[in-house]
């Protein structure tokens, strides 16, 4: 179970931005993948 505090902690946010911007690269990169090989 996650405390409310953990929550609000800097490192949580910091965490979820990596997350974030690791999900968004791979997206992208799988996106651009399918478009060239759409061409």
């Amino acid at each position: 179970m996650v405390n409310r505090d953990s929550i609000h902690h800097p490192c949580y946010y910091t965490f979820s931005l990596l997350v974030a911007t690791h999900t968004l690269t791979v997206t992208a990169s799988l996106w651009e993948e399918n478009v060239l090989i759409d061409k």
